[in-house]
């Protein structure tokens, strides 16, 4: 079976454990929101790199950021796409890669 890319993983985790896909959280993050419900979980920067206007109005916006879930960091870059309706989603997921990794054990007794 061959593994998911990383944005894929996070994207099912994110989906399965907090019902919100990556396209959210991150949309959240350029728009200066986030989640409090999963504010213990997950944490994600978001930085405006460029910023043009199509000739019929729309916007293109290239962000960056770092998304850390469960310990896990994420460098992204991520080319958003805002129509005439105002509504946003992501045109190119340029990058999304793991920047590092913890293990963490957690012992119960």
């Amino acid at each position: 079976m061959p593994s998911l890319a990383a944005e894929d993983a996070v994207n099912q985790y994110l989906i399965e454990h907090h019902e919100v896909c990556l396209e959210e959280v991150l949309a959240d993050a350029v728009d200066g929101r986030a989640h409090q419900s999963l504010a213990e979980f997950v944490q994600v920067t978001a930085a405006c790199l460029d910023r043009s206007r199509d000739e019929d109005g729309a916007l293109t916006e290239v962000y960056e950021g770092v998304l850390t879930v469960q310990g896990v960091r994420y460098a992204w870059r991520a080319a958003f796409y805002t129509d005439l309706d105002s509504e946003r989603f992501i045109a190119d997921l340029v990058q999304f890669q793991p920047l590092d990794w913890r293990a963490r054990v957690r012992l119960v007794q």
